[in-house]
């Protein structure tokens, strides 16, 4: 699922496709709700569970996957809304 993310962003960012950056929103929406479920779920206080290498790679993988989301949205978004304004202006 976060390879799907990094392709959208991929072929977004190259404007391969143009409806790539509406299915973004809608994928990182996803990932971001199914990602807090999983940390909420495993590392909620009231859960007693002895914390093994599968859940520091969840962690981790949780925190990188927030971290590109956040940053990579708001610069495809900055890129679209530039070239559509350097559009509007040109034209």
């Amino acid at each position: 699922m976060k390879y799907s993310l990094y392709f959208l962003y991929l072929i977004s960012f190259l404007g391969l496709w143009s409806q790539a950056p509406e299915y973004i929103n809608y994928l990182d929406y996803f990932i971001r709700t199914i990602v807090s479920i999983v940390l909420i779920y495993y590392f909620n206080p009231f859960n007693n569970i002895n914390f093994t290498r599968f859940h520091k790679d969840i962690a981790f993988d949780a925190g990188i996957i927030l971290f590109l989301s956040i940053s990579l949205t708001s610069l495809v978004n900055y890129i679209k809304d530039f070239y559509s304004n350097t559009y509007s202006i040109i034209s």
